[in-house]
């Protein structure tokens, strides 16, 4: 029952090893129950069964034996679920080329997990689209089949693929605007949000379906099971229909939106078009489309809130050995080529050139990390780029600066006394008669002692060194009374602590840390160990500024 190739004889030894250190009889169960996972399972899926065992074998150790047997018919069920899920990384390869074959252009497929938590929780985000990055659920259980749960991984990707084709909103999601709701607050309005979301997506599925009616039996089958599982706004239901017949819908409000997203090419057609309608129109529009964006499970989601400064790694990423390898004549082109299309940064500055050079060759440090969901590490899954903050504008506040003066009287306690004697030393500069006396007597006794009768002066230095990280998420941002903000108030006591720790001559460093997604984990510098403590230092704690998600343990 070990199984009929190398492979997975190798993979039941080496999990029954390593089970016998949770429980002997947990190991001996997986055992008994190997060859009947085997019939359904693979590795990856043989895994988080037992880990769910693990979680039963806390509550009730005979139910995790029997689960590990498959004698329940939890077990059974279980295994059926898990057997007809799709899982991300088997479809990776596969969707990278359906969106090359749709746009010409390499994408990145992700997991959605690299995102930001707290926002995919907050937008009910089930894609997303950021420049040449497709963000996909990890797994997929929609319909009673594998084949049918794998459709739906294609259908996304095609999906995204159509979305940036079409000049949709994401060609520039995450590029020029964080989120659709920017965009609108920039042009339109915000009460606009939603009649701009709803002709957005209709115009991509009604030409998609059009362009290729063979997509329309898949968008059917997906649209009807998202409708049943009530994923769908009731606002939409009709529009959606109207797209995949390619029929001008019956209400008045969607024959508005019909009309406009014929006429679009673009998200800023569409846009345009909304602009210029009657006013009786647009209210019209904003009655039947009332509230704030919205995501759709099988489009991308607008709404989610990308830092438009941050590129992707596809884009950002340059190989340090390729930048050391790059020749003085490739250089020479380069700059003769930003020099023929206007490149604003190109200037031929030494400073400025020598920046850019630097941030280039930024290419971050990859980091395992713990995901508390799935109770696994992800292997090289964060990147953590350093970012140095220069000296801002703003000094050190009142505030600190009071309370520096005070800290500094306490931490003048802290120092160690300039020297004392040390005894019981097999050589010094000084000889203890006591201890002498003793040897003497303990040598002539028979006793033979080491010789430990000398003293010297030793002075005593503090050896500690302190890395202070600080929070710098958009949380940080809000005010906590008395018109400061979080962020401010962990400025006030960075500087009050390194002004006691630079007046007792201990070596310390100020960090800082944010990011948008595990991509872009942020690692920002203020003073560094080997920096001093003066006021460049300082103004560039003071520059600090709240930035995006919390993503620390990679920080950390």
């Amino acid at each position: 029952g070990f199984g009929t190739t190398p492979a997975e004889v190798s993979y039941a030894v080496q999990k029954a090893r390593t089970l016998l250190g949770v429980d002997a009889e947990f190991a001996y169960s997986f055992i008994k129950g190997y060859a009947g996972l085997l019939k359904y399972l693979g590795p990856a899926e043989i895994d988080a069964y037992i880990e769910n065992a693990k979680v039963l074998l806390g509550r009730s150790p005979k139910a995790a034996f029997d689960f590990l047997e498959m004698k329940t018919r939890t077990a059974r069920m279980y295994v059926k679920n898990i057997s007809r899920e799709a899982r991300l990384p088997e479809q990776t390869v596969r969707l990278k080329t359906i969106c090359r074959a749709f746009t010409g252009r390499d994408f990145t497929v992700s997991d959605l997990g690299a995102l930001d938590a707290d926002e995919i929780i907050a937008h009910n985000t089930a894609m997303a689209v950021c420049l040449d990055q497709v963000y996909l659920p990890a797994r997929i259980l929609l319909f009673d089949s594998v084949s049918a749960n794998r459709d739906y991984y294609r259908w996304q990707a095609v999906i995204a693929a159509a979305a940036v084709s079409y000049d949709s909103f994401a060609a520039v999601h995450g590029k020029t605007f964080a989120c659709s709701q920017d965009l609108l607050e920039r042009t339109l309005g915000a009460a606009f949000h939603r009649v701009f979301l709803a002709a957005e997506i209709f115009r991509v599925l009604h030409k998609l379906i059009s362009t290729c009616p063979g997509l329309a039996p898949l968008y059917r089958r997906i649209l009807r099971r998202e409708i049943t599982a009530g994923r769908v706004p009731p606002d939409l239901t009709e529009l959606l229909q109207s797209s995949l017949r390619r029929t001008e819908p019956k209400h008045p409000a969607l024959k508005i939106v019909y009309a406009a997203a014929r006429q679009s090419i673009s998200y800023a057609d569409t846009l345009l078009l909304l602009r210029d309608l009657p006013a009786a129109d647009q209210k019209l529009l904003c009655s039947v489309f009332p509230g704030n964006g919205f995501s759709l499970p099988f489009f991308p989601d607008y709404t989610f809130p990308f830092s438009p400064e941050t590129p992707p790694l596809s884009r950002a990423r340059i190989d340090l050995r390729d930048l050391q390898e790059l020749s003085a004549g490739d250089k020479q082109n380069s700059d003769q080529a930003d020099a023929l299309t206007g490149d604003e940064g190109s200037a031929h500055d030494g400073t400025e050139k020598k920046a850019g050079e630097t941030e280039a060759a930024s290419t971050g440090y990859y980091y395992d990390e713990w995901n508390e969901t799935a109770k696994e590490y992800y292997e090289k899954w964060c990147r953590v780029t350093e970012k140095r903050i220069p000296p801002g504008d703003t000094a050190a506040s009142r505030d600190a600066l009071d309370y520096s003066a005070q800290v500094r009287r306490i931490f003048e306690r802290l120092r160690p006394d300039i020297a004392r004697r040390e005894k019981f030393l097999p050589s010094g500069d000084s000889i203890n008669i006591d201890e002498l006396v003793s040897f003497l007597v303990s040598r002539r006794s028979g006793r033979p002692q080491r010789e430990r009768f000398y003293e010297k002066s030793r002075v005593l230095k503090r050896d500690l060194s302190v890395a202070l990280l600080l929070d710098a998420s958009g949380s940080t941002g809000e005010e906590c009374g008395g018109g400061k903000k979080v962020l401010d108030l962990e400025k006030d006591a960075a500087c009050v602590l390194a002004e006691g720790l630079h007046d007792i001559g201990d070596r310390f460093s100020i960090y800082g840390f944010s990011g948008s997604g595990r991509d872009h984990s942020e690692f920002y510098i203020y003073k560094d160990f080997s920096d001093d403590w003066n006021e460049d230092s300082r103004r560039s704690l003071f520059a600090a500024r709240s930035a995006s998600s919390t993503r620390m343990g990679a920080a950390i």
